[in-house]
């Protein structure tokens, strides 16, 4: 999966499109305009240079795909009811919670 953007954020910031790909989603496939962008998240973690496509995200302007995600480590909790997550770059071990999964 890939990182996508709305058409609102691309018009926003007068990206030009540097090719045209299609994309499956859950009603069909379409073409898409793709972008290429920085990306800098709130921690400070930088993404350069990272193709996006122009998309309908559910409810947000830029919806993280694995092509960011996989460059670190990333975890999501719900821990006491409140859904948290955490990511960083570079990834620095491996979490396995199956490991203890009896607790």
């Amino acid at each position: 999966m890939v990182t996508a953007i709305t058409p609102a954020v691309a018009k926003r910031l007068n990206l030009k499109t540097v090719s045209i790909t299609e994309i499956a989603t859950p009603s069909g496939t379409k073409e898409c305009s793709q972008y290429l962008v920085d990306i800098l998240l709130p921690n400070m973690v930088r993404a350069n240079s990272i193709t996006v496509v122009e998309a309908i995200p559910s409810s947000c302007d830029v919806l993280i795909g694995l092509d960011i995600i996989r460059a670190g480590d990333f975890a999501v909790s719900n821990y006491d009811g409140r859904t948290s997550f955490s990511f960083r770059v570079p990834s620095m071990q491996c979490f396995d919670f199956t490991k203890h999964s009896y607790q």
